[in-house]
C-alpha cells in the first residue's frame, strides 16, 4: 500500500493542481503551490521506494533507525505530513484533480504504513471455527 499510495502522490503532483478557467497549473509550478507540490513529489518518491524496497526486496537489509527514529515512525511521519500538504490544497478556490490524486496516495500511504507497523496479520494464524 505504500508503494501504491507513494506513486499515486507521485503522478498527482504532474497533474493539475489550479485549474482557472482553462488555465492549469501543476503541483510542480512553484509559481501556485510554492516549494509544496515538490514537498509532495519528493516525499512520494520516497514511500514509493521504500514500499518497492519492502515489496520486492525483501533481503535489503535497511537501517533500523535513522535520527533515532524507526523506518515505520519516519515514513509515517512523512506520509502524514504530504497527505497534511495536499489535503491543505484542496479547500483551496480553483482546486484540480491533481490535489485529490495526490491526497488521496498520501492517505493510502499512511494506511499502509500503519498495516505494515501493526504486521498486516501475515504471520498470524488462521481463524478456527469455535
Amino acid at each position: 500500500m505504500m508503494l501504491g499510495g507513494g506513486v499515486l502522490a507521485v503522478i498527482g503532483t504532474f497533474l493539475a493542481w489550479r485549474d482557472i478557467l482553462g488555465f492549469t497549473q501543476s503541483g510542480l509550478s512553484t509559481d501556485s503551490a510554492g516549494l509544496q507540490g515538490v514537498f509532495v513529489l519528493l516525499i512520494g518518491l520516497a514511500l514509493a521506494g521504500y514500499g518497492a524496497v519492502l515489496s520486492f526486496a525483501p533481503q535489503v537489509k535497511l537501517p533500523d533507525q535513522v535520527l533515532g527514529f524507526t523506518m515505520s515512525q519516519l515514513t509515517l511521519v512523512l506520509a502524514f505530513a504530504a497527505f497534511l500538504v495536499a489535503f491543505g490544497f484542496q479547500f483551496a478556490e480553483f482546486t484540480g484533480a491533481g490535489v485529490f490524486v495526490s491526497w488521496l496516495g498520501a492517505a493510502i500511504a499512511v494506511a499502509g504504513n500503519i498495516v505494515h507497523q501493526r504486521g498486516s496479520g501475515s504471520d498470524s494464524a488462521a481463524p478456527t471455527s469455535f
